[in-house]
């Protein structure tokens, strides 16, 4: 019985150090995916701050600690993106769909990491992948997409399309999403587009809104201006572009707009 006895103890002592060394285990792994999420969102603090490289150097120490983190992943892929190291953003943006296939805001930013390197029909496969492909249900901010989508056919020059998804990403907008940053983009977008198709009139109304939406935003009566001189309307191009000179002085397009000031103030060019 004794020796029955010694024999069975040698099982129960081994699963037991089995058991403290799995929960060790799981705690040290918790414990570098805590330290590494820590590193990961100082990251997320300078890249909202614009500070990239900064942010790439917090991101890389979380990385050493826990690699298999798909917001962690997006994350430099977008520093190394905005510092147009472009292979290496979409190897991050890969890995992050990699780990999680369904993570619409890595594949949206795959996208425009294809259309800063004007690879415009990947970057449209992207894009329609969460427009028209499995994420359409889920993704919880498709007018991104889809102003994406209209940037690229625009920049194909298709315009016709580029009008189309432009639109479609307006309506979102028009339906009660919240008027942010990309708002301005998706408008003055459609507005490029539709002088494109030589459609001077919805440009001046798209943009003319805009302004009175945004009173104080030089770059947008900067491109309202443009569309005035375009269509022959130098009155009120000027008016446009004194206006960008009081709003933002000694900046680029306040100097451009000086020069387009000078070169309408010439009657032989309201006369051609």
């Amino acid at each position: 019985m004794k020796k029955l006895h010694a024999y069975s103890f040698v099982p129960a002592v081994f699963l037991l150090a089995v058991f403290i060394l799995a929960c060790a285990t799981e705690n040290s792994t918790q414990n570098l995916i805590d330290r590494s999420k820590g590193y990961r969102d100082v990251g997320r603090e300078y890249i909202v701050q614009g500070k990239y490289t900064l942010a790439l150097r917090e991101l890389l120490k979380a990385e050493k600690l826990y690699a298999d983190d798909h917001v962690l992943q997006d994350y430099m892929g977008i520093c190394y993106r905005e510092k147009e190291k472009y292979q290496q953003a979409l190897e991050h943006f890969n890995k992050a769909l990699a780990i999680k296939p369904d993570y619409g805001i890595a594949r949206n930013n795959l996208g425009t990491t294809y259309l800063k390197m004007n690879s415009w029909d990947k970057a449209i496969e992207q894009f329609k992948m969460l427009t028209e492909g499995q994420y359409v249900d889920i993704y919880v901010t498709p007018h991104y997409p889809l102003a994406n989508l209209g940037l690229a056919y625009y920049q194909k020059g298709d315009y016709e399309k580029a009008a189309v998804y432009y639109t479609d990403a307006l309506d979102y907008y028009r339906d009660g999403f919240t008027k942010d940053y990309y708002y301005k983009l998706v408008v003055i977008g459609l507005a490029r587009t539709k002088i494109a198709q030589a459609d001077f009139r919805e440009a001046i109304s798209l943009l003319k809104n805009l302004t009175e939406e945004y009173p104080d935003q030089a770059r947008i009566h900067f491109e309202l201006a443009n569309v005035y001189r375009d269509s022959g309307n130098f009155g009120a191009a000027l008016i446009s572009y004194r206006r960008v000179v009081q709003l933002a002085p000694e900046t680029p397009i306040a100097d451009a707009s000086v020069e387009e000031i000078e070169r309408l103030g010439n009657p032989s060019v309201i006369s051609e």
